[in-house]
């Protein structure tokens, strides 16, 4: 089972880059199959919380890289019955070019910032990742593990060679190939270890992609026989774009010849096709059970600033973790002018709530605010009277959990997440 894991997070373990399949839904839709890895092999939920973080961090640069604005950091916070309390925060550095050069992960004891490890990126004449160098924390920075990235004529990602560090030099340890279609969209991803033994590479692993439809993405993952004479199904993955606000992925392991359903995730959509959040379930022959669910707030460039997380506690959900991200505008070297603020902020407070929340926007009064739980069901609509700034929400008729605001103001769309206690 720990290689199915290793299948399901190959595209976790890769730095990313413009060119990189985790910007695709393909290496969205196989991220997420580690977290649903590590619920079924033993996983502890923080295990689970924290590969589900890495996907949406993922997907927060991809979106970040083509609004052009610079992720400066992301700091995840896990709820203590009380308050949120600080666990990892990760900041990175950019060169004048914009390209991502350090990565820094930090954890907090409890008073102050930690150095963990940290990251190290290299670029091509081209602009194109060309190295990354992973470094940890022993009292001074000690290299450990290095990728070195190679592309084909297209400009697409085609191999990274992965090394480790042996008597202060690299020693290979294996390899990632990726192949696409002819519209240039990626139908594999091969990984192979090298046996410095016998100077020959040996398959492990690889993950299958294809396009039923343009709504359908299917991911089927690999696993090579233990006689090393056939590949073998291990776990699959459908994503179904259900409708203009909905999505679904069922996750599958291959058990006793057959495909078995592992668990169940929805996605919902803003008008904007922003997803703002998302239910996940764990499965059995007996059926689902709820696991997690989440929701995130977004600013009018669909930029996630906030994210929280909810567990199922058996009864009711509970907050459980919550990720903070802080960006910047890019200001190129070519000149370009960088973008324009955020014109407003919303908050809502208190968060969690109980019974009554106040809604408030930044530089002007609010219009209207639209309450939606996770299924995407509008559940309240509410306007403030003229010139108040604010509304007042009584929110004792709903039940606990998570709930989306969605905050009308000059044209603009802001969306706001709220966690209702009870």
């Amino acid at each position: 089972m720990r290689l199915a894991l290793s299948l399901a997070i190959l595209l976790i373990a890769s730095p990313l880059h413009a060119q990189s399949p985790r910007c695709s839904a393909s290496g969205e839709r196989l991220a997420e199959g580690g977290a649903v890895q590590a619920a079924h092999t033993n996983g502890s939920d923080a295990d689970v919380a924290a590969l589900l973080s890495t996907e949406v961090e993922d997907g927060v640069l991809c979106a970040a890289a083509s609004a052009r604005r610079l992720l400066l950091s992301t700091v995840q916070q896990s709820w203590d019955g009380e308050a949120w309390v600080n666990v990892i925060r990760r900041s990175n550095q950019y060169d004048p070019q914009l390209n991502l050069t350090e990565s820094l992960l930090e954890d907090w004891d409890g008073t102050a910032w930690i150095n963990d490890a940290r990251e190290i990126h290299a670029y091509d004449s081209d602009a194109r990742l060309a190295t990354v160098v992973f470094e940890s924390w022993e009292g001074s920075w000690l290299a450990d593990r290095q990728s070195v990235y190679a592309y084909d004529q297209e400009g697409l990602l085609a191999e990274i060679l992965n090394n480790d560090r042996s008597n202060d030099t690299w020693r290979l340890r294996g390899r990632d190939q990726f192949a696409y279609d002819g519209s240039g969209r990626l139908v594999s991803q091969t990984t192979d270890d090298y046996d410095g033994t016998d100077d020959e590479w040996k398959p492990n692993a690889q993950v299958l992609t294809s396009y039923p439809s343009d709504a359908t993405v299917e991911t089927v993952g690999q696993l090579r026989s233990a006689a090393d004479t056939e590949w073998v199904n291990s776990t699959r993955a459908v994503y179904t774009r259900t409708s203009e606000t909905t999505s679904e992925r069922p996750y599958y392991f291959w058990e006793d010849g057959a495909w078995q359903l592992v668990s169940l995730r929805d996605n919902v959509y803003d008008e904007n096709d922003f997803r703002v959040g998302y239910y996940f379930e764990l499965c059995d022959e007996s059926g689902c059970e709820p696991f997690l669910q989440g929701g995130w707030t977004r600013d009018e460039a669909g930029l996630i600033y906030d994210g929280i997380m909810e567990r199922w506690n058996g009864t009711a959900w509970q907050p459980f973790r919550r990720t903070v991200y802080a960006f910047a505008n890019a200001n190129p070297v070519s000149n370009e002018a960088p973008l324009a603020p955020t014109l407003f902020r919303v908050t809502a407070y208190p968060n969690p709530a109980r019974d009554v929340v106040l809604v408030k926007a930044t530089s002007a009064e609010v219009l209207s605010v639209s309450v939606y739980d996770l299924t995407g069901r509008r559940v309240a609509v509410l306007d403030a009277q003229p010139g108040a700034g604010a509304v007042r929400w009584d929110t004792r008729a709903l039940p606990a959990g998570t709930y989306l605001l969605r905050v009308s103001q000059d044209g603009q769309v802001v969306t706001q997440k709220i966690t209702l206690a009870r």
